[in-house]
This record gives structure tokens, sequence and C-alpha cells, in this order.
């Protein structure tokens, strides 16, 4: 079928069979669809893993990043072996500019889809991450695990009483406390001639005086309009469950808890304390202390030695002789950490997807730059490219060593110096070539050396606007004004504005290429 195909073009279409592009259209959809499935296969989504935080898809993928470029290298070279056999650009001076264009779309088409085989194994990553759970289930499993967080004490420090944003906790007249049995660093007092030594409220750590992090809440308490949006979220949730826990809402709190446990055992994570025993642990009104007797770790477990069910239940902790402090290894265990990084990794693959959007303009700059190669070798033959290639550098070095000896003699500001020099250098020498070589094509001079800087002007091309934008903030900084400070964002734009200036300058290129073809040799 392809055969018939391809003999359809050639006597049809001739710059289509040419260029291979059906052929190599069927072999790229089978690449891309390949890594796809590789990059889906491959991604491990289990949520027993703690750091979710540090991971990517260059650490989950490793090797078969490296084995796509190789695919997307070999390829190249494979196509460019058939293409190079027939090579209308050498004498394509009677065939039509529109032609040779709609070729050098046909040659970026075929880059672009080279190029993109490593998004494409990240693309399987990602819809392997998303098939765990939607952006919305993502969203309400983390709001849970929010609440969750409060109810799992496993240190207390996030649990300490700030007199800046707390309040003691009242202790009613029915509580009789004896203060020769209290730890008295754990109670707000007050002493009077009158009356004696009063205990006021319990200062001790308290699930009620949870706090993720105190920079954080003080944010929320003041609030601060340059907070993050999300981390004040978080902290309404977990005020929430605070407010239930005064309030005495038991119904409210075993429902976070069950639905902790359903996450739990939704991804077959292994804790070691069931959800009647979870409640009794950590549910001891008034004060709901945190200590030993109530702590909890917050990871999963990785080993059947510790494996065991916690069923005592735990007194309110208001006198010290309750108290029977447990070794750290005794502490029952509940998979918070691996649940909340699992949930963040689905909810980044929706809303961040790993940067694949810069992926996707690298991608597309290394196929543009490899199609302008491409065409400028094809125009000017392989010795004429590799000199100019050779000279090219020679002219970088001398570019950038002059740039960095008129910046050395400057007192100050000299790095800007540099790289506003070499800018206006690369700007002024595309102008001289683009000049000198219309005034050839106007006196229909012979080719000469020309061969060799016109290779130079196709380069150039895509380079212009980057070097504009460059000229520009480094003379903001230069001035002192800071006129114009990009975000990341605005030189992403200016990339992708890039490609499509450099595509729609191809067509002049390629029409003023055209006529300086035409001129004689010698």
């Amino acid at each position: 079928m392809i055969k018939k195909i391809q003999k359809y073009l050639l006597l049809n279409y001739p710059i289509l069979w040419n260029i291979r592009i059906v052929p190599m259209l069927l072999i790229l959809l089978a690449a891309h669809l390949i890594f796809f499935i590789i990059g889906y296969i491959s991604t491990d989504v289990t949520f027993g893993k703690s750091y979710y935080y540090y991971y990517s898809p260059s650490q989950d993928l490793g090797l078969l990043y490296f084995v796509s470029i190789l695919v997307g290298i070999l390829l190249l070279i494979g196509w460019l072996v058939y293409y190079s056999r027939n090579n209308g650009f050498k004498t394509f001076y009677p065939r039509k500019t529109y032609q040779l264009y709609v070729e050098w779309i046909m040659v970026f088409v075929i880059t672009i889809g080279i190029a993109f085989i490593p998004y494409t194994l990240t693309s399987g990553y990602i819809a392997q991450w998303k098939s765990v759970a939607s952006k919305e289930e993502a969203k309400n499993a983390l709001v849970i695990l929010d609440m969750a967080s409060v109810l799992i004490p496993y240190e207390e420090d996030r649990y300490r009483f700030d007199e800046e944003y707390d309040k003691p906790i009242p202790i009613s007249e029915e509580m009789r406390l004896n203060p020769d049995k209290l730890n008295l660093n754990q109670y707000s007092t007050h002493y009077s001639a009158e009356n004696g030594l009063e205990i006021i409220g319990y200062t001790g750590a308290s699930l009620v005086f949870f706090k993720e992090y105190n920079y954080d809440y003080y944010h929320y308490k003041n609030r601060r309009k340059y907070a993050d949006p999300e981390t004040l979220a978080t902290i309404e949730t977990q005020e929430k469950v605070k407010k239930w826990l005064r309030e005495g809402k038991q119904d409210s709190i075993q429902t976070i808890i069950k639905s902790f446990s359903k996450l739990q055992t939704k991804h077959n994570l292994r804790g070691n304390l069931s959800t009647d025993n979870w409640f009794k642990r950590i549910y001891n009104p008034p004060f709901f202390p945190v200590s030993n007797t109530t702590k909890i770790s917050n990871y999963a477990l990785n080993s059947s030695d510790y494996d065991i069910e916690y069923t005592e239940p735990v007194r309110a902790a208001i006198d010290d002789t309750y108290y029977d402090y447990p070794t750290a290894e005794t502490y029952p265990t509940l998979p918070l950490n691996e649940l909340r990084t699992g949930y963040e990794q689905v909810l980044k693959c929706y809303d961040n997807n790993y940067h694949t959007e810069e992926i996707a303009l690298v991608c597309s700059c290394i196929a543009l730059a490899v199609a302008i190669f491409i065409f400028s070798f094809r125009t000017t033959g392989g010795k004429s490219w590799l000199i100019s290639f050779i000279a090219t550098g020679v002219l970088i070095f001398i570019v950038v060593l002059t740039g960095v000896g008129i910046g050395e003699s400057m007192k100050w500001r000299n790095e800007e110096v540099i790289i506003i020099f070499i800018c206006l250098v690369w700007i002024s020498i595309f102008l001289g070539l683009l000049i000198r070589i219309l005034s050839k094509i106007r006196n229909k001079d012979q080719k000469r050396k020309s061969t060799i800087y016109t290779n130079l002007l196709i380069w150039l091309t895509p380079c212009i606007v980057p070097l504009l934008f460059l000229t520009i903030v480094a003379h903001s900084e230069y001035s002192d004004r800071e006129y114009f400070e990009p975000k990341s964002e605005d030189v992403m734009n200016m990339f992708w504005f890039n490609i499509i200036f450099t595509v729609l300058a191809m067509w002049f290129i390629t029409m003023l290429v055209r006529k300086w073809k035409s001129l004689p040799e010698e």
C-alpha cells in the first residue's frame, strides 16, 4: 500500500514523494504510540513511596529518556539517507518559491515528529498518574488528608501552645485538679494571696493547638494579601477540625477517620491502627493532649516487624500518673505521608504537568534548528556548509573574546556591557549579510564566497528575536531603570513567538536564497 502511495506521489506530487512524508509520518506515529505505551506502563503509581515531592518523570523513567533520544537520532539519520538522494535545492531556481517553502515546512513537520518523542514518553507518564484519580477526586482526598493530619500527632512541636494565637483550654468547675500532682508547665496558673494557686487552663501540647507551620499560620491569622491561597485554604480546613474537637462533634471526627481509612484501603497501604482504636487514642476531651501515649507515626508500615494492632484505650491526660511512656518503636502508624505525597503527585500531573510546556518548547526549538540546518545544508552543499560551520565557530570565539575584553575594561556593569555588545554584533552581522546578498542579487554578481555567509544568514534568522530580547533585558539592568523585567512566562512567550516568526521569515529567506542561487558561480 505504501509503495502505491509513493508511486502516486512520484507521478503527481514529486516534492512529497522525495521527502518521504507518508512513510515517515507512519513511522513516527508508530514510534510515538510505542513510547507513550512504554511511558504509561513503566510508571510506578504505588503510593508506598514517601518522597514524591522530589519525584519527576526523569527519575521514574530514567534510561528510557536516553533510549527515546537515541531512537529519534536514528530515525533522523535514516530519513536523511533517503531524503538526500534527490536534492532539488542544489539547482532549484527554476522551481517556484512556494514549492521550496512547502518542502521546508514538511521538513520542519518531520523534525518536530522526531524531536517530540521524549515529550510523548513524558505524556505516557502523566497519563498513568492521571488514571489514578480525577482532579476533583485528588483535591477531595487532599482535603481529607489535611483534616486527618490534625488527628495524627507524630510530634509535639506542631501541637504546642502559642500565646499569640491560642487561648488556654478552660477547666470546668467539675474538674478537681490537684496542683501537687500536675506538671504545672502544661497549665496556665494564677497566684493570689486570697485564693492561692489557681489553675486557669491547659496549655500543654494538644490537638486543638495544631499548627502546620507557624510562618503560614501567621499569614493566616493576619490575612496577608500575599499569602499562598492554597496554604490558607489548608489551614482553614484544619481550623474546622480543631473547632469540631472543641465543640465535641464526635461524629465529624469519626467521619474523617473513616474517610482516611477508605483511602488507605484503596491504595493497599499498611498501618496498624483500626478506626476505633485511632479514635480512642486521640479523642481525649477536654484537653486532647499530645504525648507519647497519643502519638501516631505518619508513615506506612514497611516491615511486618511492627505489624501489631494497638487496642489499648488512652484516658484523658489530666494527671501525670496516667502516663506510661512507650519507646518510639511502639507508636502505632498510619500512612499519612504516603497518601498525601501520592495525591499531590496526581494533582501535579493535572496542574503542573511537570513543565510539559517547557519540554514542548525545547523540542520545538530543537526541531526548528534541525530543519534550518537541513535547509542550509541542502542549499549550499556539504563542503560549503562545513566551512561555514568552522568559520562561525571562529567568529563566535572572536566576538565573545572581544566582548569580554571590552567588559573587563569597564569598572562596573561589565556583564551587561558584554551581553549588549555580543548581541548587537550578531544583529549587525545579520543585517550586513542581508544587505550584502541583496546587493549581489541586484547587481547579478558572481557567488564566489557568498556561499559561506549565506549559511550564516540562514542560521542567524531564528536567533534575531532572542538577541533583541536579551539586548533589551541587559540594557534595562544596565540603565538602572529596570523598565523591562521579564518573568519566566515572558521568556517562554518570546520563544514561542520566535518559532512563529522564524516559520514566516523562512518564506522571505527561501525567496532570497532562490534568487541568490540563480547567480553565476564564477
